[in-house]
């Protein structure tokens, strides 16, 4: 990813950002740079919801469609899990 698309991806997470700690049920993110311009993923979040159900209602709205729509083209991979060790 060159500095460029960073810094498109960076605004897009930025507007998305803003729009995901106003739905019900997100508790933190956080978002980290690689270190290495080699790496697969340069970028990944890390977000805290209370309920999956929270974290798919979020993203099935037409409002966050149509923040992401015609911004940063990116490859990405979403992972639900839970913590294994509290």
């Amino acid at each position: 990813m060159g500095a460029l698309d960073a810094l498109r991806f960076l605004d897009q997470f930025d507007t998305a950002s803003r729009y995901m700690v106003s739905r019900p049920g997100i508790v933190r993110f956080r978002l980290y740079r690689s270190l290495s311009p080699a790496a697969r993923f340069q970028f990944v979040n890390l977000a805290q919801w209370r309920s999956v159900e929270a974290f798919t209602d979020a993203f099935a709205q037409d409002e966050f469609k149509s923040l992401i729509k015609g911004g940063f083209d990116h490859t990405s991979q979403i992972i639900v899990a839970k913590p294994w060790h509290q």
